[in-house]
């Protein structure tokens, strides 16, 4: 039996615009080394970070949130006044 796939695309909002595409470098960097989502790209829109990623497991995007929460903490250390939002979950067929 095949494995459900997710593909899960999150966004952050209020990321300082002068930290944003480096932010978004940087991340998708530590998301190589992420044993759950090692396909995560991060990509800078000018205003906010998106997060795209694929997921056998995390059907709501909680789970990439979360740790898409601690690579943000990690690498911005400007405060500023964001909230991260599941944009989309998609349920791929038959993995």
């Amino acid at each position: 039996m095949k494995e459900s796939m997710f593909m899960i695309k999150l966004i952050c909002t209020g990321i300082p615009k002068e930290v944003g595409l480096r932010a978004a470098t940087t991340i998708t960097e530590e998301f190589l080394y992420c044993s759950c989502h090692p396909n995560a790209i991060c990509r800078w829109s000018g205003d906010t970070l998106q997060l795209d990623a694929f997921s056998e497991f995390d059907c709501d995007g909680r789970a990439l949130a979360e740790e898409f929460s601690e690579a943000i903490c990690a690498c911005i250390v400007e405060p500023f006044d964001g909230a991260i939002l599941v944009q989309q979950v998609v349920a791929l067929p038959e993995w």
